[in-house]
């Protein structure tokens, strides 16, 4: 393995390319097209600035996040990779799962009409149908595990993964 050399041109796409992610979520309140809360008044600007940020915001950012990958992957291997990755990505995941989707999901609904009172009577709804069902496949997949004991079988492990990617799946569809 070689020294590592810090690239600071990836840094400066990353922010400018997480800087652009950021405002185009915070345009899309104004945009004409569907989103979770919308503005009365909408504007074309918006519309225009959405339209050109869609044709190369995602392909940037993986362009960036596949440099990186190359460039993680020679200082320690694909363990100490994918260890790092999960802590860095799957953390933030899970506490944006139980705080900010919840919040968002909350809005959506009441503006929709969808649903009418506060946030905290709101909660228990928000892991009712299929964030229940996802977070029990995955829970009950590595519940074995999180308690300290060998895990089950190499079938019910492949029965589970299945279960929990098909959920999954079917989530985007629902």
């Amino acid at each position: 393995m070689s020294a590592s050399i810090r690239r600071y041109d990836l840094d400066w796409l990353r922010i400018i390319a997480i800087l652009s992610v950021f405002l185009f979520h915070s345009i899309r309140f104004f945009d004409h097209w569907y989103w979770h809360v919308k503005n009365p008044v909408t504007n074309d600007a918006a519309t225009a600035f959405e339209s050109f940020m869609l044709v190369w915001m995602m392909p940037i950012v993986y362009l960036i996040s596949g440099a990186s990958a190359f460039y993680a992957m020679n200082k320690g291997g694909a363990g100490t990779f994918f260890k790092d990755k999960a802590l860095r990505l799957l953390v933030p995941l899970v506490v944006a799962v139980f705080t900010y989707s919840p919040l968002q999901v909350y809005l959506e609904r009441i503006t929709h009409g969808q649903f009418n009172g506060s946030f905290f009577a709101f909660l228990p709804h928000y892991f009712e149908g299929p964030y229940l069902g996802d977070g029990s496949a995955l829970i009950s997949y590595a519940m074995p595990i999180l308690r300290g004991r060998a895990a089950n079988s190499e079938k019910a492990q492949v029965m589970e993964m299945w279960a929990f990617w098909l959920m999954t799946i079917a989530m985007v569809f629902i």
